[in-house]
């Protein structure tokens, strides 16, 4: 859209386009708004002796500018005041400053923190319908605006089953409507939470998955003082959530990898990032043995995984392992159930 003073239309030179629409924007407001009717032509009579002419607009097209010179922005900025360039700015995501204080403008200018700064987290909140969210769906084409509250961790980061990455890793501004009403569908591992001991497992798993995740529910419940002394089973309940994310199915031997997660979540102490857990526990507690070593490291290659939890009689099977594949995990071995739990949450 060019929009100039009719007296000097055939005079302005480049170097003072950028003056010429500054005296627009800030000494005319009232030819704005009326520029923004709705129709294609308007003229506009400045009261003021001191504005020249009359602004008339021939054309309105919205466009989206293909790309931008920076180096144009910073040496027009030069010609602008502070207050003036904080006016352009909220004109340009559709707020009038004349009708603002200055406190309010700070605030709206807060909105766009996110678009020009790394690694910022803006929470607002406030009633509905006071474009909390416009600027994130509209001014910029590298936001997305996520709607309605809902999402899965899968979606925000890595899906391991699509191997697609989420959101956050494909635009540099991920925000949300609606967060009061925020749901995460999805619930990492098993969630301790205050209760009498119960535990409850949610996802269809095969019999003898669930034989085993039973296996490591009675052996924690058994040995959970033997392990630390901070657990109190009295007053705690486990949720176990499963999730198929490679689109394989689940594990036949679940239990290890239950007493682990049980263990985490009664400490409140994380397990080791990228870690693989392999082997399982039997009725009596001892270590069940590993078939297929190798085609069990491959998978959890492909899964992302970069350390084995590996028991100690499985050492001899190694020598199977291809090299190329073995060099890629950072190998850690147990000799017990409960060494197995220490190292997996990093406990020396």
């Amino acid at each position: 859209m060019s929009i100039w003073p009719t007296e000097r239309r055939d005079t302005l030179k480049p170097s003072l386009k950028l003056t010429a629409k500054r005296s627009l924007f800030i000494k005319r407001p009232r030819a704005i708004k009326s520029l923004l009717s709705g129709k294609n032509k308007k003229k506009y009579e400045s009261e003021d002796e001191d504005n020249f002419g009359i602004v008339i607009v021939n054309e309105l097209t919205p466009i989206q500018m293909p790309n931008l010179d920076l180096e144009e922005i910073f040496e027009g900025r030069k010609r602008f005041s502070k207050e003036e360039w904080i006016d352009l700015l909220l004109r340009s995501i559709g707020m009038e400053p004349t009708q603002l204080h200055e406190r309010e403008k700070w605030h709206l200018l807060e909105r766009l923190v996110p678009l020009v700064e790394n690694n910022y987290n803006l929470c607002e909140l406030g009633p509905r319908y006071t474009g909390k969210s416009h600027v994130y769906k509209e001014i910029s084409p590298n936001s997305i605006l996520v709607s309605g509250g809902q999402t899965t961790v899968a979606n925000l980061f890595y899906n391991m089953g699509r191997r697609q990455v989420g959101l956050v890793g494909n635009w540099d501004v991920v925000a949300f409507d609606e967060v009061a009403g925020i749901n995460f569908k999805d619930k990492d591992g098993i969630e301790a939470i205050n209760g009498n001991g119960k535990f409850n497992k949610v996802g269809t798993v095969a019999k003898s998955t669930t034989d085993s995740i039973s296996n490591a529910v009675n052996y924690f419940k058994a040995n959970a003082q033997h392990i630390s002394s901070m657990i109190n089973m009295d007053n705690t309940d486990f949720m176990m959530d499963i999730r198929d994310l490679q689109g394989q199915g689940a594990a036949e031997d679940l239990s290890l990898s239950t007493l682990i997660a049980m263990t985490s979540a009664a400490l409140k102490k994380p397990v080791l990032t990228q870690l693989a857990i392999l082997g399982g526990i039997s009725i009596g507690g001892t270590i069940n043995p590993i078939e297929e070593l190798a085609n069990v490291l491959q998978v959890a290659h492909d899964a992302g995984a970069n350390k084995i939890l590996l028991p100690s009689n499985a050492k001899k099977q190694i020598v199977d392992v291809p090299d190329d594949l073995f060099v890629t995990f950072q190998i850690i071995f147990y000799n017990s159930q409960e060494d197995a739990v220490f190292k997996a949450l990093g406990i020396e």
